[in-house]
């Protein structure tokens, strides 16, 4: 154990016990003089083995990762077996990302350190969760193995880090006899080139470890900023937790399951007598470090690049490249690759002006009280290129990115979707006359009906009661008949004590009512959306159906599942602002789909091709139906509940709608111009109330935001749009 914990300054460990080989003459006698019947069974299974493995090496071949030769060669070839160095060992080819206009947004360095260069508690961490047995065995461990199928995995697996090494810089993904048995073969041949030291540097500087993050350098900076010697035993035992599942173990995806984590890494530490028991135990039951800002998850995606401090600009954008990536080539894409060029469709000027305005709106109180949080996520109608992502008011202190991870109730945001399927259906249009009145639905066996008064449906109910009753009044009579006819007395009561109350069942019976609490009688459609009144909206739903419009949704880009309710109309159903801007983006492109995107292009560092977006575009519904919703959205920004969208900035050509839901939970904006569509959401992690609604917190907000889009040189009024695609395509 001392020789192991000496390893970083340079002392050589014990030698490796001398291999056993049993003479010939030590082989039972049966296989030595080659047994008949045994013969034939061995001769049987080695060529069955041999057709199997001879069927897997095709898919073996065809799965190694490019240019595996060459990066076997420089892994040997470089790494020197006179142990670690105290110098940092030279970089590998960065991985870089470009904004729309060439400028480079991030650089995910692919820095080397020396394993001096690392604190102790890292690498034993790492040996003590990873591979336990990594100073005794020769490349593969064989009791490992034999544990790790006892024990069905609960122990852990039975790849060694040699092994995990050659995988991730060599080999496929794929769970092939061909692919493990190569694996097992070159950790076999490694382990005679390298030292273990050399191993042990190899594997932390190149080993993922969530978030986009790459080597013990990258990870202790992005998680702790901190360098890899600075780390302590409880942020070692983290990292050191992460390795199984970085994902899926995230602090910012999964706290809880971090903890147990790490408590296990703490607990195998003690049992290889690197720590003492307490010492275990103490740091166990101790919270996550304070420097991780802890955030909630959805879907079971990590949300950021982790730490107190964003390592590159724009770092919401680059988080969600990353998460993208890694769905897009694989999980270990910037390992496998190495040096990878990154093309994105983001403006970078925009969206850090985006930044510093959404940070500068959360620093102002509303009677008196804090906004919030925030998300802004732009678009660019007929492209779906995301332009702008901002996921919080400050990454630093949250990094949770709520532009594509919160599902929140949009409220009246979504109404123009019920208006949408309502024009598209040709039974309506903006002139279209309702009546604003006090309204109940009662659902039926073939959907909601809208009883106009209360008192209607009290009487119905009471008219069914009585037809009740009366229908038992019936068969006790013909009981009683029954009775003396048979010379039986059948008591039966001659009344009963049903009750007659006028109370509603909620499940059955739904009553929308306006925000004002006020009716305005009959309207038009178009006032009804500009003055977002709740009644008409319902009972246009009502109208069309319920299904179209959640069709309707779909066909916009909402991906969310949607209630079958009456309520969904009033946007009483959970979504992200990527989705409701991807939606207005399409009413904006007048119809036209495009799918939204944030990566267009990746390269390797040698110019190969690994990705290239294929647009997708697609009509979702007729031109003349977006037409005459952006005329009804158009109102809402001049005279309706949108005004103060219009404040500060030349809205020529502006539309847009107000949203808040219950209790002043969540608070938008969603509108556009022809160049640009752009959602703001606010509202509190906790979900509790606002001090303000739409109006007063996100429609300011959304003008700020599109008056400096403006002054970028994007037009607010209809243009070229070879002009706009230009302006986003040039080159520094």
């Amino acid at each position: 154990m001392d020789a192991t914990t000496s390893l970083v300054r340079g002392v050589a460990l014990p030698p490796r016990p001398k291999r056993i080989v049993r003479a010939t003459n030590d082989a039972p006698k049966g296989i030595r003089k080659g047994n008949g019947r045994l013969q034939k069974v061995a001769t049987t299974a080695a060529a069955g083995a041999l057709v199997a493995i001879a069927t897997d090496a095709w898919r073996f071949v065809h799965g190694l990762k490019p240019g595996a030769p060459d990066r076997w060669s420089r892994l040997v070839d470089n790494a020197s077996n006179e142990g670690p160095k105290d110098a940092a060992v030279e970089e590998g080819e960065p991985t870089v990302i470009y904004d729309v206009r060439g400028r480079v947004v991030a650089t995910l360095s692919g820095e080397q350190v020396a394993l001096g260069q690392v604190a102790d508690a890292v690498w034993q961490a790492v040996v003590s969760s990873e591979d336990r047995n990594f100073f005794e065995h020769r490349g593969v461990d064989m009791k490992g193995i034999a544990r790790a199928v006892l024990t069905f995995g609960r122990s852990g697996g039975g790849s060694t880090i040699t092994q995990q090494l050659v995988k991730n810089a060599l080999l496929s993904q794929d769970r092939s006899i061909s692919r493990k048995a190569v694996e097992m073969a070159m950790s076999l041949v490694l382990e005679t080139k390298l030292s273990k030291p050399n191993l042990l540097e190899h594997y932390l500087n190149n080993v993922y470890w969530g978030h986009g993050v790459y080597g013990i350098a990258s990870a202790a900076a992005a998680y702790f900023r901190k360098k890899p010697s600075e780390l302590k035993l409880e942020e070692a035992s983290l990292l050191a937790a992460l390795l199984p599942g970085p994902e899926w173990l995230s602090p910012y995806n999964n706290p809880q399951g971090a903890l147990r984590a790490r408590a296990e890494v703490l607990r195998r530490m003690a049992m290889a007598g690197y720590i003492e028991d307490k010492d275990a135990e103490e740091i166990a039951s101790s919270p996550l470090p304070a420097t991780l800002a802890l955030a909630p998850t959805i879907q079971g995606r990590w949300t950021s690049s982790g730490g107190s401090a964003a390592p590159y600009r724009a770092p919401f954008f680059v988080s969600e490249v990353l998460f993208q990536l890694q769905e897009l080539l694989g999980p270990n894409a910037m390992y496998r690759k190495g040096g990878l060029q990154i093309h994105t469709t983001l403006d970078l000027g925009l969206q850090e002006r985006a930044e510093e305005l959404v940070k500068e709106d959360g620093e102002t109180l509303l009677h008196n009280e804090d906004k919030g949080e925030a998300a802004l996520v732009a678009m660019e109608p007929g492209t779906g290129a995301v332009r702008v992502l901002v996921g919080g008011r400050n990454y630093a202190s949250a990094p949770y990115n709520r532009a594509v991870l919160a599902r929140r109730s949009p409220g009246s945001a979504f109404k123009p979707f019920v208006f949408l399927a309502a024009l598209a259906s040709g039974k309506v249009s903006p002139s279209t006359e309702v009546e604003d009145e006090e309204v109940i639905f009662h659902r039926e066996a073939r959907g909601w009906k809208r009883v106009a008064e209360e008192e209607k449906l009290r009487k119905k109910r009471r008219q069914a009661r009585a037809r009740e009753r009366a229908k038992r009044r019936a068969e006790r009579a013909k009981q009683r008949a029954a009775a003396l006819a048979k010379g039986e007395v059948l008591e039966l009561p001659d009344s009963e004590s049903d009750d007659d109350s006028d109370s509603e069942d909620e499940e059955y019976n739904y009553r929308p009512q306006n925000y004002s609490r006020k009716y305005k009688g009959t309207v038009s459609l178009r006032d009804c959306l500009a003055d977002s009144l709740n009644i008409p909206t319902v009972k246009l739903c009502g109208m069309i159906g319920i299904d179209k419009v959640i069709e309707m949704s779909k066909k916009l880009g909402v991906k969310s599942p949607l209630p079958h309710n009456l309520s969904l109309a009033l946007g009483a159903c959970e979504v992200t602002p990527l989705e409701i801007t991807t939606a207005y983006n399409t009413i904006a492109a007048k119809g036209i789909f495009a799918r939204p995107h944030l990566i267009t292009l990746v390269k390797e560092h040698n110019g190969t091709v690994l990705y290239k977006f294929k647009p997708m575009r697609k009509l979702a519904v007729q031109e003349s139906a977006c037409v005459d919703l952006h005329r009804m959205l158009r109102a809402a920004v001049t005279k309706g509940t949108g005004r103060s969208a219009a404040l500060g900035w030349q809205e020529t050509a502006a539309a847009g709608k107000t949203g808040t839901s219950d209790d002043y939970r969540d608070a938008w904006f969603a509108g556009y111009t022809p160049n640009l569509t752009c959602v703001i959401w606010v509202g509190r992690d906790n979900s509790t109330s606002l001090p303000g609604t739409g109006a007063t917190l996100a429609a300011p907000l959304w003008a700020r935001f599109m008056r400096a889009a403006q002054g970028s040189g994007i037009k607010a009024e209809k243009g070229s749009k070879r002009r706009r695609v230009a302006k986003w395509r040039e080159m520094p």
